[in-house]
Order: C-alpha cells, then structure tokens, then sequence
C-alpha cells in the first residue's frame, strides 16, 4: 500500500519504506535516499527530518507560508528573470549571445532542475559533459571558450537569482585550448595583396584595408566614407557590425538580424593611418558621407559573413590555404612585431585594451624570424671561427 504523492510505501516484510529526491546526476536521473521505519507515522517523520537536515530548511517554518514551500523554483525560471532584466544596459549582441547559449545548450539539460539541488559538483559534470560529447544537440563537445561562456551565463543567474546554496564557482575552471590561430607568412601576405589588387572592386579594397590595418570584420562593414579623410590619410573606427539572434519571435520561429553598434569596447574607438598604397585606390572609389566603403551607397550594406564568404574565394585565387577572416588582423599583427615596431602603438591600432592582449592573442612569430634572431644573437659566437 502507498500513500500518493508521498513516495511512501508499505513493504512485504511489514516495515514502511520512504523514498526522498536528493538531487539529480548530470544524465539528468534522480537520486534517492531510502529510508525505514515500523510504522508510517513514524517514517513519515524521519522522512521530514531528512528533508529539513538535507536542504538545511530548518528555519524554513518561520519563513516560508506553505504557498511559498510548494513554489520550488527552477533554473529555468531563474534563467529566464535574469535574461529579462539584463535588456537594460546591454548591449543587442551580447543579450542574444546569452539567448543563444540558454537556449541551445543549457535549458535544455538544466532549466527542470530546482536550484537548490544543483551543488559544485553537478555543474562541473554538466561542464564537462559539453565539453566531452553530451551537447543538447546531440553533436560533439563544444570549445573551452564557448563553454567558459556558458559557465559565465550560469554564474550570472546563480547571482542574480541570491540562491542560498549557490554553487562554489570560484574552484570550477575551463581548461582552454592553446590554439594558435593561421597567419599569413609575409610572402602569402604579398600574394594576396597583389591578387586583390587585380581586378580591384569595393569588397577587395575593405579585404585589403583589413590586411593592412588589422581592423575587424565587422568594424570593415560599418564604416562609411564620412569615417575616412583621405587628405588626413586617416580612418575612424566609431561602429561595428553584426548578425545577431533576433530575441523577438515570428510565426514562432527566432530569426536573425544585422545591427550596427558601438564597438565592443571604448578602446575600440580608434584613429588609425591609411596606407599610402591604399589611398591613391580609394580615391577611385569615393562615394557620398553617409554610403558604406563596401557597397558604394547609403541604404545597402555588406555583412559580415558576405566578405567572410568572399575572402575565401579570394584566398583560392592567390593560391593560399584556407584561414579564417580574423586572420588577417593576426598577420598584421606579427608583421609589426617581426619588424620591431612598439607594442603599445600596434596595441592602439588594433583597438586593444592593453598590450598584454596584444602580445598574448595576437602576435605570432614566424619561424624564420626566430631563425633571423637567434643567428644575430649568436653572431659574435661564429666570428670566433674566423
């Protein structure tokens, strides 16, 4: 015999036998814990005592109305109170950056658990997990990068919801990849400069405007003629572009949407010089104040993934391997350093909040410089020989 919706039941042998959840594992099974008595009353009443010591709600009598007991809030609900007070004061990009992340891989795993019974250990399994195979999607394990995000977004509901048994966050940690993202060598970086050259259009003349000055994609996309002064040689780096989540749903389904904003940070504000080479071409295509370089007029832009698909075309025709855009703002990058050119004033170019960012991220010394240094640094050794 049981009592409905008590998990309380009677055994064969006589005894009375109480199921309590005690949480969940990362598979997203319930846990139990078992408990015995002679009687029901009795286990009736260490199963409430087990509930009080476990959830430590001993107190919970003088706080709580038993409306409020029964109102168990999950992380979904957290999630969702959180996401909507953060539509003040963030910016579009980054609001549905977090919707994207919410909805693709953490609900879907996390959002039906209460979190009161999601401790430390729970969500380093559920980090791991994305970062072995165990995607909501089904698919392989997400980057380091992605998921220390998504432990961000986990973080930012955990504090805004004050939960009482808040995770210990401070211990869990991503281990990140030391990828070293492809640059051009400086031949390559001829190579493509002179097959941009040929046959030069809007589109090749913001792919070669990048190459030389290490300036962002969608920075590329954003700008229009009254940022460049071409007697000054000088552009201004003011807005960016991107292809964001639209958190507003049609028909049901979200879609995307292209938005120009500020750049991603204050020092992203920047002054930058003009190549000399580049400004006789830029001169050929000079359009109105407010028209985009891109596109030559005002109402019609080019986005971010347009160029992105156009730059690998224009990789294969200078016969170079395949790399992604962003590449670019690397190779201008290393071919500062390779040069000996000051940190701090190539740090400024690339709108980067301090060197550090720079020399950590950015800087890749190719192996015939290293080959370059050590000679000259060994150079007084070999006239020994002499």
């Amino acid at each position: 015999m049981a009592r409905k919706g008590e998990n309380i039941y009677k055994r064969r042998d006589g005894r009375w036998e109480a199921r309590l959840n005690i949480g969940y594992d990362v598979d997203g099974k319930t846990k139990y814990k078992y408990i015995y008595a002679d009687s029901y009353k009795e286990v009736k009443h260490k199963k409430k005592l087990a509930e009080l010591e476990i959830f430590n709600l001993e107190n919970a009598e003088n706080n709580l109305n038993s409306k409020q007991k029964k109102s168990i809030i999950t992380f979904e609900m957290a999630a969702r109170d959180w996401l909507r007070t953060k539509q003040i004061g963030t910016k579009d990009s980054t609001l549905s950056n977090y919707d994207s992340l919410l909805k693709k891989h953490i609900l879907p795993l996390l959002g039906k658990y209460p979190l009161f019974k999601m401790n430390t250990e729970f969500i380093e399994g559920f980090l791991n997990k994305l970062l072995s195979s165990g995607r909501a999607d089904g698919k392989g394990g997400l980057s380091p990068a992605t998921v220390q995000m998504i432990l961000a977004v986990i973080k930012g509901v955990f504090k805004h919801a004050n939960a009482k048994y808040i995770c210990d966050f401070d211990r869990i940690k991503i281990k990140k990849d030391e990828k070293s993202a492809k640059t051009l060598t400086s031949q390559e970086q001829m190579k493509l400069a002179q097959s941009l050259c040929e046959n030069i259009d809007n589109i090749k003349l913001g792919v070669l405007l990048c190459l030389t000055t290490g300036i962002r994609v969608g920075e590329l996309c954003a700008l229009r003629w009254e940022n460049i002064d071409l007697a000054e040689e000088t552009l201004f780096i003011k807005q960016t572009m991107q292809r964001v989540g639209n958190t507003t749903k049609s028909n049901g389904k979200a879609k995307t949407k292209v938005i120009i904003t500020s750049p991603k940070s204050k020092s992203a504000v920047r002054k930058i010089p003009i190549p000399l080479f580049l400004i006789t071409y830029m001169r050929e295509f000079v359009a109105k104040p407010k028209a985009f370089l891109l596109s030559g007029e005002e109402n019609k832009f080019i986005e971010p993934r347009t160029v992105q698909l156009k730059f690998k075309s224009y990789l294969k025709d200078a016969e170079i391997d395949d790399m992604n855009f962003h590449g670019l703002r690397h190779s201008f990058a290393t071919r500062w350093a390779e040069e000996g050119f000051d940190a701090k004033c190539s740090s400024e170019i690339l709108g980067h909040a301090s060197v550090n960012i720079t020399l950590a991220k950015y800087v890749h010394s190719s192996f015939d410089l290293k080959r370059n240094n050590i000679n000259k640094l060994n150079a007084k050794i070999t006239d020994l020989r002499k």
